[in-house]
C-alpha cells in the first residue's frame, strides 16, 4: 500500500512540479533534457538485456511504432497542459479518460451492467467537466484544451493497452520504459535545435530539468510498477482514483490558481470507481 501512495503523491506533485518550473523553462528544451535523464536511467538499469529489447521491439514494428506515438501525444499533452492550463486539468482529465475508454470495451467484452454504468457515468462527468471550463475560458483556449486533454488521455489508454500487448512479446515492464521515449525526445530535440534554445542551456536548468524528470519520469513509473506487484493491478487502479483529487489539494495550498469545481468532480470520480469494487468485493466475499 505504501508504494500505491507514494505514486498518487508523485503524480501530483510532479505536475505541480511541471506548472512551477514550465513557467521559466523553454517548454521544449524542458521536455528534452527530461526525457533524456529518463533514457538513460532506463537504458542503465537494462543493460544486460537492452541491445534484446531493440531486436524484438524491430522484429515487431508496427506495435513498437504504436508505443513510440502514444507515448509522444501521452507525455507530451502532460508537460504542456500543466503548464498552459493547470496541473489538476491534466491529472482529472487523464485519469477520467483512461477510465472512460477502459469501461467502454470492457463492457463490449464482458456486457457486464456495472462497467455500462461506469463508462455512462464517467462520460457524463467528463462532458460535465467541459461545460464548465467553456465557461471559465476564452474559445480558442477552450478547444485547444478540450482536444489536447482528450488526446492525451486517449494516448494514455492506447499506450497501457498497447505495452500489455509487448509484456506478451516476452519484454518486461522495465524494457519497455527503456524503449518508448524515443519520438518524445527527436521531435523536442528538433524543434529545440530550431529556436536555438539549446543556447540557453545551464547548470541550473541541468538540475531542474533531472529533478523534474525524477519525478515525472522514474519515481512515480517505479511506484507504480511496484504497486501493482504488491497489491494487484485491480486495487492500484481503484486506488489510483484519488489522484486527481490530491492533485487539486496541493494545487490549491500551493498555486492557488485552481476552481473548486474540479475538486467536487475529482470526488465524485473517486466515488464512481470505488463503488463498484467495493460492491464487487462484498460480493466475492460473501461467495
Amino acid at each position: 500500500m505504501i508504494y500505491t501512495l507514494a505514486y498518487i503523491l508523485l503524480t501530483a506533485v510532479s505536475f505541480v512540479l511541471i506548472h512551477q518550473l514550465g513557467v521559466g523553462l523553454p517548454k521544449m528544451l524542458m521536455v528534452l533534457l527530461s526525457t533524456a535523464y529518463a533514457i538513460f536511467f532506463f537504458h542503465v538499469i537494462n543493460y544486460k538485456t537492452i541491445a534484446g529489447a531493440y531486436r524484438k521491439a524491430f522484429r515487431i514494428k508496427k506495435d513498437y511504432a504504436v508505443i513510440l506515438i502514444s507515448v509522444l501525444f501521452m507525455w507530451g499533452g502532460s508537460y504542456l497542459i500543466p503548464i498552459y492550463y493547470s496541473p489538476a486539468i491534466q491529472v482529472f482529465t487523464f485519469m477520467l479518460s483512461i477510465c472512460v475508454w477502459g469501461a467502454f470495451f470492457t463492457y463490449r467484452h464482458t456486457h457486464r451492467t456495472t462497467d455500462l454504468i461506469i463508462f455512462i457515468l464517467c462520460s457524463f462527468i467528463l462532458c460535465v467537466f467541459y461545460i464548465i471550463y467553456y465557461q471559465v475560458y476564452p474559445l480558442k483556449s477552450f478547444l485547444i484544451m478540450l482536444f489536447g486533454t482528450l488526446l492525451t488521455g486517449t494516448a494514455a489508454y492506447v499506450y497501457f493497452w498497447q505495452s500489455q500487448k509487448l509484456l506478451e512479446f516476452q519484454f518486461t515492464s522495465t524494457e519497455i520504459l527503456a524503449i518508448r521515449f524515443w519520438l518524445l525526445l527527436l521531435v523536442p530535440l528538433m524543434l529545440v535545435i530550431e529556436d536555438q534554445s539549446y543556447l540557453l542551456i545551464n547548470w541550473r536548468i541541468l538540475g531542474e530539468t533531472l529533478l523534474l524528470s525524477c519525478f515525472t519520469l522514474i519515481f512515480p513509473i517505479y511506484c507504480c510498477q511496484k504497486s501493482i506487484e504488491k497489491i494487484g493491478a485491480n486495487l492500484h487502479s481503484v486506488l489510483i482514483a484519488i489522484t486527481p483529487f490530491v492533485t487539486f489539494l496541493l494545487e490549491k495550498s500551493v498555486m492557488k490558481t485552481t476552481t473548486n469545481a474540479i475538486g467536487y468532480l475529482s470526488i465524485i470520480l473517486a466515488v464512481v470507481i470505488f463503488i463498484p469494487w467495493i460492491r464487487a468485493s462484498l460480493t466475492n466475499s460473501s461467495k
